[in-house]
């Protein structure tokens, strides 16, 4: 052999069982899925935590007037977020089955008609003055409301997030590829 030219070497069973594990990490990516499910997982949940990644969201009125974190009142849909793998279809699917979720998420403008239910209401003044309390029996009626919610998108996956997923992939890889 030449001293200054290049060695090639061809291994035909240990390119085999490259393949073969190769192939067997694209066959079941039960561990890289499940893993890539807790990292988005996670991640909308640091949307919630932080009040919007990357963007700050719009303060709600309950947060501002009452204290605590926007979406985060009763936590229901902060504990909805949930992630798993699905093998059969090796796909991750991150979610909320909160039926208010995309209102939430999206925005929403419109009407809505709100029921009011016969009540006694204390009268403190009338036409602008005031007057000696008294109680006023209101009945039962239907009033329009514009209903506003602005988007406040908190199912989002971040940059770092694909960063992180990336390397899980690269480490299933690795680990496949490893004799």
């Amino acid at each position: 052999m030449a001293a200054d030219g290049i060695s090639l070497e061809f291994r035909h069973q240990a390119f085999d069982q490259a393949i073969a594990r190769l192939r067997a990490v694209t066959d079941d990516l039960a561990d890289a899925g499940r893993a890539i499910a807790t990292v988005l997982e996670n991640s909308v949940r640091q949307n919630f935590e932080e009040g919007g990644r990357p963007n700050k969201w719009q303060e709600s009125k309950r947060a501002r007037e009452q204290g605590g974190q926007t979406l985060r009142d009763t936590d229901r849909l902060y504990n909805s977020i949930t992630a798993a793998f699905d093998a059969a279809n090796n796909q991750v699917r991150v979610g909320t089955n909160v039926v208010y979720a995309p209102a939430h998420h999206f925005g929403e403008h419109r009407t809505v008609v709100q029921h009011v239910r016969e009540h006694v209401a204390i009268r403190n003044q009338a036409f602008g003055r005031p007057m000696t309390p008294r109680p006023v029996t209101v009945r039962a009626h239907d009033r329009t409301m514009p209903l506003r919610l602005p988007a406040r998108p908190f199912m989002m996956i971040q940059s770092e997030d694909w960063e992180t997923i990336g390397d899980i992939v690269q480490a299933a890889i690795d680990e496949a590829m490893r004799p």
